[in-house]
């Protein structure tokens, strides 16, 4: 219960936080209605007055392609540790 209450103040104040970003990006007056796609885009949005878009566009698929190898290096490590458990 308080969980959800705290999900609806921030569904309630980060598109406030947000509205200076999106316009300067040319979406005056639109709002994301989901706590984290605000939160990634006050992130962004920040991130994009220090760093140049080429830059996060690298950090971005940095952080994709290291997910995706701890993905594949946790299945394989989960399909040895099955495999020596029937043995």
């Amino acid at each position: 219960m308080i969980g959800a209450f705290a999900n609806g103040l921030l569904l309630t104040a980060l598109p406030a936080v947000l509205f200076p970003l999106l316009a300067t990006l040319g979406f005056a007056e639109s709002t994301f209605s989901d706590a984290d796609f605000a939160t990634l885009g006050i992130i962004l949005g920040g991130a994009s007055k220090v760093l140049s878009p080429t830059v996060i566009t690298c950090i971005i698929f940095a952080i994709v392609i290291l997910l995706v190898g701890h993905n594949f290096i946790a299945k394989k490590r989960r399909l040895r540790i099955l495999n020596m458990e029937k043995y």
